[in-house]
């Protein structure tokens, strides 16, 4: 065969090979791997020996022991724990799924409702410790009864300590983790009783915080999860649950001063957190829902429903902070002064499409609102600010705030604004009747208003928390057009021959509306 025919037969082989690779990678949709190769490692709670493979599982230290960047390790369902603090520890770059079902052949089939996965540290040691530089992503598990106490070193993360990862949490639960380092005497802090992250990127995907704590004697942050100078946060239909710290009860986020951490949240429920429902000492005392500091923040279909911060700063605390919130719902928090939303010191926002309702404030003396926008700038389209137990609906210290197309109604005084502090309204329904305000605004400041609405709201079910309007309401077809295409059930606006004032837009299909929750998964 001479050099000539030699190179052409090389060439149609190569034009072959290349072929059946793309041909193969259409049909399955993704490159070609193995299922269970080497990279892969399988783990049971009571497993054994050292070949860590689908017929022969071993156990979890023995598979992390012989893991490398990049592996995969499935977890059979059960409960994991060990004697060790923490549990287990790596600075590996891998892959936990939980849920396996143990099938010893293949396919590899992995269902953590159905085989529930369980990593313990059965109220006596930290659970998971992630030290980076690495990529580690965990699925389809809980993180239960981790426990930091004074004497345990870093105070962070009782079920997790995360640094410099770049993390995923997808399917987890974390549950009944504490941190509880009261009795150490000097100037430390507690982080994040469910877990804590600090530097690297977090990505939380259908993960559920429930009943984790953070306490300390100076300061203790956010008691279902704190992240700490990492570059970005993801957070897509979770749930903060019964979780309690003094700052931040479901909640804490910190990045840095000249570097802002990125904040994207949706499809995401608060409630019931800084109530001391927590095993031992603990409750919130600022921010029951969540606190986000030094952020660029994206927020999108949120509801804080029932948190309590027994000092201030509401169940939401922004402090210089920047970004868009959209389709947000604060219903029935309470605190001593700010119960709802505390927007403060320096931070910009524009909100649209708001509901603030029914929150409680406790005190009787200070600044008491359901809203307090205190040294910042704030936009509101479409909000809905009603029945709120407070002084004042929305009360403004060295602020200046735009309100278009506002319901504020049923409010001893609907708007307070403070000497050099100013208010511009466009198109507000105050209320009539039951639902008017005792006054609708008063204060030193400036306050501008356009085109007033006096009426009956028509709510269709505000004792069930339900502040969609009826045909019959004042807010209906009297807005102006200020750009925003959706309700805050993402349906279309306007409705009608011009937009309706507050933060629903009537349909007629508006009486079976019924709240939209985050469903929890473990």
């Amino acid at each position: 065969m001479n050099v000539r025919m030699w190179g052409r037969l090389s060439l149609l082989l190569g034009t072959f090979s290349l072929v059946l690779i793309a041909w193969l990678f259409l049909l399955n949709g993704s490159p070609l791997a193995k299922a269970d190769g080497p990279n892969t490692l399988f783990v049971a709670p009571n497993g054994s020996g050292n070949a860590c493979t689908q017929a022969h599982p071993c156990a979890l230290h023995t598979a992390l022991t012989q893991a490398q960047d990049g592996d995969l390790i499935y977890l059979a369902g059960g409960t994991y724990t060990g004697t060790e603090d923490p549990v287990i520890s790596t600075t590996l770059s891998i892959t936990l799924y939980g849920g396996w079902d143990g099938t010893p052949t293949h396919p590899v089939v992995r269902n953590p409702e159905a085989y529930p996965t369980t990593l313990d540290g059965e109220s006596q040691r930290r659970v998971m410790y992630l030290q980076g530089p690495s990529t580690v992503v965990l699925d389809g598990f809980t993180i239960a009864n981790g426990r930091v106490f004074s004497t345990s070193y870093p105070w962070q993360g009782a079920g997790l300590y995360a640094r410099d990862v770049h993390l995923t949490l997808r399917n987890m639960t974390f549950s009944h983790n504490i941190l509880d380092t009261f009795d150490k005497k000097g100037p430390w802090w507690g982080y994040g009783g469910g877990a804590y992250v600090e530097g690297g990127t977090l990505v939380i995907d259908h993960v559920t915080f429930s009943r984790n704590k953070a306490w300390s004697q100076i300061a203790s942050l956010g008691g279902g999860l704190a992240v700490m100078h990492s570059t970005s946060l993801q957070v897509a239909d979770s749930v903060f649950r019964e979780n309690d710290a003094w700052h931040g009860g479901g909640l804490y986020v910190e990045g840095d001063t000249n570097t802002p951490i990125w904040v994207t949240m949706t499809n995401t429920l608060f409630t019931d957190n800084g109530w001391g429902k927590t095993e031992g000492r603990g409750y919130a005392g600022y921010a029951g829902g969540a606190h986000l500091v030094n952020a660029e923040v994206f927020l999108e279909d949120v509801r804080f429903q029932h948190n309590y911060a027994a000092m201030d700063r509401g169940a939401l605390a922004l402090s210089h902070v920047q970004g868009r919130i959209e389709r947000v719902t604060l219903l029935n928090n309470m605190s001593r002064r700010v119960s709802g939303l505390y927007l403060f010191e320096n931070s910009v926002i524009t909100f649209t499409n708001a509901v603030v309702a029914n929150n409680r404030t406790t005190g009787s003396v200070g600044y008491r609102s359901a809203i307090n926008v205190w040294n910042s700038r704030a936009t509101f389209f479409h909000t809905t600010i009603a029945s709120n137990d407070t002084p004042a609906g929305l009360l403004l210290r060295y602020a200046s705030v735009s309100l278009i197309n506002t319901i504020i109604v049923s409010h001893t005084v609907g708007i307070s604004v403070s000497a050099r502090s100013s208010a511009t309204l466009d198109h507000t329904l105050w209320g009539a009747g039951d639902w008017a305000n005792g006054s609708d605004w008063d204060g030193d400041g400036t306050v501008t208003t356009q085109y007033d609405v006096y009426g009956d709201p028509a709510f269709v079910n505000p004792a069930a928390g339900d502040y969609h309007i009826q045909a019959h309401s004042a807010a209906r077809d009297t807005g102006v057009d200020a750009g925003i295409p959706v309700d805050i059930d993402g349906e279309p606006r306007p409705f009608g021959p011009a937009p309706d004032i507050g933060a629903d837009e009537w349909k007629p299909w508006n009486s079976a509306y019924m709240p939209y929750v985050p469903i929890e998964r473990p």
